[in-house]
């Protein structure tokens, strides 16, 4: 299979360490090394966001993306009954781009502003303070609205009082690890990660494995790609319970498929390139499509409601963004064409506006 030329930086070490005590490992630990290492983790450590990182989220493409999320809160809100108490939470919030827009759009309704807290949940010491930088500039000064930071949700609910919450996952759950399984002619394998003759970093197969996959997949013939995130299951559970426990909404956008499917979707960004994935390690974004109809079978498994998945594109005109593109132009004519350009690049079919889907559970 595919090998690397070894990157010689702390994550490999590491890495090469682990494989040494214990033999190969799966794809999922592997990406929790690269990614989530407390010390050289991707995502402890990078500014992976914008011109300068390795990828452009639709929050930095546009306030429009923004606006309609924060529509969509004020929606929920409503449905709740307006609590006079509600935490909006938002998973990995980048460099702040999203809730500041998010925030924009709530000052304008003094009873929502007034009830809100703001949470952000984050590793990346980095972006933390980009987040507040970015945020706190946007909160006017007579605006009382409170925004706090937490690395785990646990804690986040364990120190909150006991009132509904509204969150969003904006390209969250597709960096959460998962494991490959190949069919051979002798079964089913999981794709590992060792060190070949040549001392490289290389894939491989584990010994066939007598394997029942919880979810359903749409074939087994020689050469399927089954993928599966343990972590993208336990996290949602949790956010299940809690939608349980306390009520409120979740909504997730990220790339994925919603229908059952078979393939090999990991993959690897570097400074918004394609890059091997055992190559920059620690330096380079890793991610998976999401399997939508997993978070389908987790709520059905809790019983709880949910709306989805639909097409970016669907999602956001559902909540008016052709009509705000087309307020915004009016406003600013010198910059029409620069806001179609913004809108198409969120909502076509050959840019975010299928790839992306979008997803939500609600407790009320």
């Amino acid at each position: 299979m595919s090998n690397s030329t070894p990157s010689n930086n702390s994550v490999e070490k590491q890495i090469r360490e682990i494989i040494g005590l214990q033999g190969p490992i799966g794809i999922d630990v592997f990406t929790q090394y690269c990614l989530y290492d407390p010390k050289n983790g991707y995502y402890i450590n990078q500014s992976p966001i914008g011109a300068e990182g390795d990828f452009i989220t639709a929050p930095e493409i546009s306030q429009m993306f923004g606006e309609m999320i924060a529509k969509w809160v004020i929606s929920c809100w409503v449905n709740l009954g307006s609590p006079a108490k509600f935490n909006l939470i938002e998973m990995g919030a980048g460099r702040g781009t999203l809730l500041k827009d998010i925030i924009r759009t709530l000052c304008k309704f003094p009873e929502i502003t007034n009830a809100v807290k703001i949470n952000i949940i984050e590793s990346n010491k980095n972006l933390a303070r980009m987040q507040k930088e970015t945020i706190e500039n946007s909160i006017t000064s007579d605006k009382n609205i409170g925004v706090f930071w937490y690395q785990d949700l646990n804690k986040l609910f364990k120190d909150n009082d006991d009132c509904p919450f509204i969150m969003i996952g904006n390209e969250f759950l597709d960096c959460l690890p998962i494991k490959q399984f190949i069919k051979t002619q002798k079964g089913w394998c999981e794709k590992l990660v060792g060190i070949g003759r040549d001392d490289k970093l290389t894939f491989g197969l584990s010994a066939p494995m007598n394997i029942n996959f919880d979810k359903k997949i749409k074939n087994d013939d020689i050469g399927s790609i089954v993928e599966i995130s343990r972590p993208l299951e336990a996290f949602i559970e949790n956010v299940c319970l809690y939608l349980k426990d306390k009520k409120g909404y979740a909504l997730f956008i990220d790339y994925g498929y919603d229908d059952y499917e078979n393939g090999d979707t990991f993959q690897s960004l570097y400074k918004h390139a394609k890059n091997h994935p055992l190559e920059n390690l620690g330096l380079a974004d890793l991610t998976a499509h999401i399997d939508f109809m997993e978070l389908a079978r987790i709520a059905y498994k809790y019983e709880i409601e949910y709306e989805g998945p639909i097409t970016q594109a669907d999602f956001l005109t559902s909540l008016g963004i052709k009509e705000r593109a087309q307020k915004l132009a009016s406003l600013n004519p010198e910059k029409t064409k620069s806001i179609l350009s913004d809108l198409h690049r969120l909502i076509g079919d050959t840019q975010m506006g299928t790839l992306f889907k979008a997803f939500a559970f609600k407790v009320i």
